[in-house]
């Protein structure tokens, strides 16, 4: 215990170099950059357990990064989308950018379900999402039994199912940061960055 309080105290006491909420990411372009950054992790993610795992943890995090890039863009652009956009507010523009990428919907569920305890709340607008591990067959001992087990060091995958319906996630992400990528470079104006 005694070590732990000396390594608060000497933590502490070292020079703060900048301020914030988030790690230095200050500008829309920051965030995309994470975007890229998590969308690499999924499809850099190994084929064993732990990297199925990694594979998980990143596609939720771009899921969550890519949901929240609708605010950090209406947060510093409103004005200008307002006009662009031909919208009075966020939701409206939330409703255009969805038309566009319907993909996005699927990060909302998503995120909203990672802040909220598992589950986003159902509205008329949101798809019906779920993410699923799909075990895939595996034999044993050439007797033609499958097992489906994921603990085992090979034999599943995710899948995301979009009202009903199995979607792949590479397709999925690919989708949506396609469309920050090309959103970005037609309405959103460099800005300082780190």
């Amino acid at each position: 215990m005694v070590s732990l309080m000396k390594q608060a105290n000497a933590i502490s006491d070292l020079p703060e170099l900048q301020g914030g909420h988030v790690f230095r990411m200050w500008s829309v372009h920051d965030i995309f950059r994470k975007l890229y950054r998590e969308r690499q992790r999924f499809e850099l993610a190994g084929s064993d357990n732990e990297g199925r795992q990694n594979q998980v943890d990143a596609a939720l995090n771009f899921a969550i990064t890519a949901w929240h890039m609708t605010d950090w863009v209406w947060q510093r652009q409103e004005r200008e989308l307002c006009e662009r956009f031909g919208v009075s507010c966020k939701r409206e523009f939330l409703d255009k950018i969805c038309e566009e990428c319907p993909e996005l919907k699927v990060c909302d569920v998503i995120a909203n379900a990672a802040k909220h305890g598992g589950t986003a709340n159902k509205r008329k607008d949101r798809p019906e999402v779920e993410t699923v591990l799909v075990a895939e067959p595996v034999a044993e001992g050439g007797a033609g039994v499958e097992l489906y087990a994921v603990d085992a060091d090979q034999g599943w995958s995710l899948r995301i199912k979009v009202n009903g319906r199995s979607e792949d996630p590479h397709a999925l992400l690919s989708g949506v940061f396609g469309f920050w990528h090309r959103f970005i470079q037609k309405h959103c104006v460099a800005e300082k960055s780190s």
